[in-house]
Parts: structure tokens; C-alpha cells; sequence
């Protein structure tokens, strides 16, 4: 739940990779971010609120898939830009933007 939080607030910043169209699904990283951010938080909801085990591991399961397979399309395409995946909210906690090789 945390991380869809962040994803959301550090959509509305003012980072310019914010502005750089993702490769993989043609969007700007702002709109990405903001929508994984949104999937993030259904996800966490449903898992908070459904006591079967199941599908809450089912979901998360998912999840960690799809970010894996992103990550993968990132890299199949020699993608070297600095890692957008908590967009602003380096700056704020003093981290640099550079985190997460691809």
C-alpha cells in the first residue's frame, strides 16, 4: 500500500522523467506511474479485505510478475535511463535517481 501511495503522490511532481514516454507502453511515466499506483492500492485493498489466502497470493503473485516482465521489456530494449520508479520521491528522501539499474 505504501509504494501505490508514493507511486501517486510522486506522479504529481515536478521530476522531468516524469514527462518521458515509457517505452514499453508508449505513455508518459507520469500517467505509469499513476495508474501502477492505482493497481497497487486495489491490490493491497483486496488483500486487506479478502480473508482467503489464495487469492491475496494469487494477486500478489501477479503482480511481482507483471513488475518482473516490465523490468525484463526494459531491459530487452537497452533501456539506460534512470529509474523512474519512485519518480520524485528520491529527491525528498535524498536518494539518488540513479537506484534501480536496469
Amino acid at each position: 500500500m505504501t509504494t501505490g501511495l508514493a507511486k501517486i503522490f510522486s506522479a504529481f511532481g515536478r521530476a522531468e522523467v516524469l514527462n518521458v514516454i515509457d517505452p514499453i507502453f508508449g505513455i508518459s511515466f507520469r500517467h505509469l506511474m499513476l495508474l501502477v499506483g492505482i493497481i497497487e492500492l486495489i491490490v493491497a485493498g483486496i488483500c486487506l479485505s479478502i480473508p482467503r489466502q489464495n487469492i491475496s497470493l494469487g494477486l500478489m503473485v501477479w503482480l511481482a510478475t507483471m513488475f518482473l516482465l516490465y523490468r525484463a521489456g526494459l531491459w530487452r530494449l537497452g533501456w539506460n535511463r534512470p529509474c523512474s520508479c519512485l519518480g520524485n520521491i528520491t529527491e525528498a528522501i535524498h536518494i539518488s535517481p540513479h537506484c534501480c539499474p536496469v
